[in-house]
C-alpha cells in the first residue's frame, strides 16, 4: 500500500520514529537500536494494524509484513507475530548470542566464544594457535557453514571485536 504511515516505538523508552511506505508498500527504518518495539501502520480508509513486542537484535534486518483491512479508522487490527529471522536482503549468515545465554549457560573459564558451538552451522575445528583463529586471546577455532575458520567476524555491541584478519 502506497503512503501508509508506519510508526515504530521502542517499548522501553517510548522513543518513536515514523516513515511512509513507498510505491511497492515497503518501508524501512535503517537506524533502529536493538530492543523491543511496537509497530503501528495507518492508512486512510483502512483499519490500523499493530504489532507489539517485536524484538530487534544487533545487526539484524528484521522484516515485518502487514495486511491492511478495509474499515473505519477507529478500528484496530492487532497482529501477533515475530519478525522473520531469515535475511531476505543478502546471503549473510549471522546469529546473536544474547546476554541471557552468556549469563545462564555454564562456560569453562567464562570464555563466551565457546557459545558459538550452540549456533547452527558452527563446528569447532579443535584447537589451534592464536594465528589460526581470529578471536583475540583464544585458541578456539570454528568453521561456520563450511567457511574457513579465519572467515568469520566477531562483533560486540555492534563493533568489530577481533584480533585481525589473517
Amino acid at each position: 500500500m502506497v503512503g501508509a504511515k508506519v510508526t515504530v516505538t521502542l517499548e522501553g523508552t517510548g522513543a518513536r520514529d515514523t516513515a511512509l511506505s513507498n510505491e511497492r508498500g515497503d518501508y524501512i527504518f535503517p537506524t533502529l537500536r536493538p530492543g523491543t518495539y511496537s509497530i503501528d501502520v495507518e492508512a486512510s480508509g483502512f483499519r490500523k494494524a499493530q504489532v507489539k513486542a517485536l524484538l530487534v537484535e544487533i545487526n539484524q534486518r528484521a522484516r515485518q509484513d502487514f495486511s491492511m483491512q478495509v474499515g473505519e479508522v477507529q478500528q484496530v487490527l492487532d497482529v501477533s507475530a515475530t519478525a522473520t529471522t531469515v535475511d531476505t536482503f543478502s546471503g549473510t549468515v549471522k546469529e546473536v548470542v544474547d546476554s541471557g545465554r552468556v549469563v545462564e549457560l555454564p562456560l569453562n573459564g567464562r570464555n563466551a566464544l565457546q557459545l558459538q558451538a550452540l549456533l547452527p552451522g558452527s563446528i569447532q575445528m579443535g584447537t589451534g594457535s592464536a594465528a589460526s583463529g581470529i578471536a583475540l586471546n583464544t585458541n578456539i577455532v570454528f568453521s561456520v557453514n563450511g567457511a574457513r575458520p579465519n572467515s568469520s567476524a566477531y562483533t560486540l555491541d555492534g563493533g568489530l571485536n577481533m584480533d585481525g584478519y589473517h
